[in-house]
């Protein structure tokens, strides 16, 4: 039998983006999906778009919460698929038959299989291919895997009872995959497929996020990575230069300090 996979929507207050998104979802070629959308209590009009299309979902939901992480958390507790997969309102897949492509690898078993996406900005778009990337704990210093072209095994997110961190902003889906991979060694599998098309205009890639998840990232990694993280700063440094920008902040200096301790 084929792998079921979870499609999981968060959406608040973006109806034109749910839209597209329920759209994307119900084309796709492969049927063997569960498709879950939770809904801030949005008040554009999302709600109405949910209920004309909820012949094709397995489950919905319209209530306040406390931001994206505790939506996701929401819709990852319900989930009952063999693989989840967090295509927010806005996200849609590739192609029309995305899903096919990508379920041959899904019978690999690995634990977190990604493919590559399609960067779209307002007058250009491109491939990110990750065929080359060496998924280590470097890496996740200096970038993370798209949720929007990640397929997580149930049994691992779901070991977990709030597998995405609430307290932060931007980077809690960064937290999650570097905590698997790091910390419990989770199986990866890149899969030669372009799984969905991630707006470069979006929010976490705008220029006045950066600094926030730079420092998000910094806070995790110093408290949960030390060791790693000492090993691995001067590289960090010459390949993000824009670090260089933050120096003087608090967890910088905090770092620098522990960091002085080890060299003694």
């Amino acid at each position: 039998m084929r792998p079921q996979i979870c499609i999981i929507t968060i959406n608040y207050n973006n109806k034109q983006g749910l839209l597209d998104t329920i759209k994307s979802v119900i084309q796709q070629s492969y049927n063997n999906y569960e498709f879950i959308i939770i809904d801030g209590n949005s008040t554009d009009g999302s709600k109405d778009v949910i209920v004309e299309h909820e012949a094709y979902l397995t489950y919905s939901i319209s209530e306040p919460d406390n931001g994206i992480y505790h939506a996701m958390n929401k819709g990852t507790r319900i989930a009952k698929g063999d693989y989840l997969i967090y295509l927010n309102s806005g996200d849609t897949f590739f192609e029309k038959d995305t899903l096919e492509k990508i379920s041959p690898f899904l019978s690999s078993n690995a634990d977190i299989i990604f493919g590559n996406m399609n960067c779209v900005g307002k007058d250009y778009s491109w491939i990110k291919d990750y065929k080359n990337e060496v998924i280590d704990f470097n890496y996740f210093v200096r970038d993370t895997l798209p949720h929007q072209g990640a397929f997580i095994k149930n049994s691992l997110i779901n070991s977990n009872q709030c597998p995405y961190d609430e307290t932060l902003k931007i980077c809690s889906d960064w937290k999650f995959f570097i905590d698997a991979v790091i910390k419990r060694k989770a199986s990866l599998l890149h899969a030669p497929v372009v799984i969905a098309n991630y707006n470069f205009d979006g929010f976490s890639s705008q220029p006045s996020s950066r600094s926030i998840i730079v420092l998000e990232r910094l806070n995790v990694l110093l408290r949960d990575y030390t060791d790693l993280f000492v090993s691995s700063f001067d590289s960090m440094l010459s390949i993000e230069r824009e670090y260089s920008n933050i120096m003087r902040s608090r967890p910088i200096k905090a770092f620098l300090k522990i960091r002085r301790k080890f060299e003694r």
